[in-house]
């Protein structure tokens, strides 16, 4: 594939070079970075070195921490 036709990048999807899948993040926002430990509200590997097969699981997993409750 070529730049013009791969697939955009989920948000918060990304690689490393010492692992072969795709990890995904999302950031704490500033509201509740007292609540957090890192800068980061979550992290993870999604087991894929498949780019379409990431986006699918990152999409998946941003929709399920958005919905979920924020302790205040």
């Amino acid at each position: 594939m070529t730049d013009s036709t791969m697939p955009k990048r989920e948000t918060g999807v990304y690689s490393i070079k010492a692992s072969k899948n795709y990890q995904w993040r999302i950031k704490t926002p500033d509201d509740l970075k007292a609540q957090y430990p890192s800068e980061w509200a979550h992290r993870c590997s999604l087991g894929t070195p498949d780019l379409l097969k990431a986006d699918a699981q990152a999409s998946v997993l941003r929709a399920e921490w958005l919905e979920s409750p924020r302790i205040s």
